[in-house]
Parts: C-alpha cells; sequence; structure tokens
C-alpha cells in the first residue's frame, strides 16, 4: 500500500490518502501529533486556574482536530451531520467531551462548564 500526503494545514494535520495494492480501494487518514497540545493543556492546569490575567475569562482546553473528529465519530454522529449543527449544539458535543473523565487531559482549569 503507498500514501501520498495531500493536505497539510496550520493546526499540525495532514491528510493522507493510500492505495490498495492491486485494487481500485483508497483509504483517507487524517493525522495529526496531538503532544504539544496535551503538554500545553497540562502546563496550563498546573500554573493556575486557567483564568486570564484580568479574571474575566476563563480558559476551558484545548482540543485536537483529530480527537475531536474521532469522538464525534464514536458518538454516532455523521460527518454531515456535524456540518449542519448549530454553533450551540456543537459546544454541547464540546463540552460533553470536556466534561468526559477519559479526556481530562484537554482540559486547562477545574470548575463547571
Amino acid at each position: 500500500m503507498t500514501f501520498k500526503r495531500i493536505l497539510s494545514d496550520a493546526l499540525d494535520t495532514s491528510t493522507l490518502i493510500y492505495h490498495g495494492n492491486g485494487g481500485d480501494t483508497y483509504t483517507i487518514q487524517e493525522v495529526q501529533d496531538c503532544e504539544d497540545i496535551i503538554e500545553w493543556n497540562k502546563k496550563i492546569a498546573n500554573e493556575g486556574d486557567g483564568v486570564n490575567a484580568s479574571r474575566t475569562m476563563r480558559h476551558i482546553g484545548r482540543i485536537p482536530v483529530t480527537l475531536m473528529s474521532k469522538y464525534v465519530k464514536d458518538l454516532g454522529i455523521s460527518p454531515r451531520r456535524w456540518s449542519m449543527m448549530t454553533v450551540h449544539e456543537r459546544k454541547e458535543v464540546w463540552y460533553r467531551m470536556l466534561r468526559d473523565p477519559d479526556y481530562r487531559h484537554l482540559r486547562t482549569g477545574s470548575g463547571a462548564i
């Protein structure tokens, strides 16, 4: 199986296309190195409560694109449905993910969302 990078963007994600050996099959994969984002989240979480210096805003977390895509897929939300969701509906999914103990490394502060 051979692959070719077809897209890269500022979020450090790459989209790869794989061509199957001897067939007409293709697989498209989105990859992202999430380590820097997770380390940044840990650093902010350990340095304080995630509130800015003027204490007017609180940073909740930072979610890598590929983890969000996987989470949405695991919830059974199709890419088409996700693209048609309102901002409010998407926020509910983001908040649900940030409340999930399995994704606690995405949070930068404690408290309710």
